[in-house]
């Protein structure tokens, strides 16, 4: 369950502060936040992530008042909870699809077996992929490897920041759907921010953002 309310937050040089409408996520749906550019929805996706806190508003997040909790509390709960898929790609150029999997797995101190990755990477149909460069890779096949990363925990909560962006109509509908197919098969909350209107047929429950 993902649960916001009376959420703002404010930057140092902005006059006013980022407004957003109250809204709710229950366990194992998704949520369509979609809004124009600009309307402040990289700062919410950092904001229900951990990464910044808000200048006022409460984020519960499996009943839990995310942003009362210490930083250490947060950061413990967000690397046994939260997968991150960002707008922006960081893989580690050196390394192959496989290891880039696993030092995400090694850098959050999961002991997870190579099986378990392969047989996440099988899930999303990049497999085969595994030994390849990630700058080899196309935008799909990144993404892809991004939702991995992101659920090398099998984290309760998914949460996406314009995930189809960069892609061509193809590759859109391949994303969205494994977006999908990866909420239902791990049974996450998969909350995704855009302004992507391609991707509103894939969402029953959806929100719109102002700018």
């Amino acid at each position: 369950m993902i649960e916001v309310k009376g959420l703002e937050h404010q930057y140092a040089n902005q006059e006013k502060a980022i407004q957003y409408p109250d809204f709710e996520c229950p366990a194992g749906q998704g949520l369509l936040l979609i809004g124009p550019s600009g309307c402040g929805k990289s700062t919410l996706l950092h904001i229900l992530g951990g990464f910044l806190k808000p200048s006022r508003g409460d984020v519960v997040l499996k009943s839990r008042h995310f942003h009362a909790m210490t930083a250490k509390e947060r950061n413990h709960f967000r690397q046994q909870n939260i997968g991150m898929v960002f707008q922006r790609h960081h893989f580690i150029q050196s390394l192959n699809v496989l290891e880039n999997l696993k030092y995400t797995a090694f850098f959050s101190q999961a002991n997870i077996e190579e099986g378990n990755l392969l047989g996440l990477l099988d899930f999303l149909e990049i497999k085969d992929l595994q030994n390849q460069a990630v700058d080899t890779l196309s935008e799909g096949q990144k993404q892809r490897l991004s939702v991995a990363r992101a659920l090398v925990h099998r984290q309760a909560i998914l949460l996406a920041d314009e995930p189809t962006s960069s892609l061509d109509d193809r590759n859109c509908d391949l994303v969205a759907s494994l977006l999908k197919k990866t909420q239902k098969e791990f049974n996450s909350t998969l909350v995704i921010v855009s302004h992507d209107h391609r991707l509103l047929p894939y969402f029953a429950h959806k929100k719109e953002l102002d700018a």
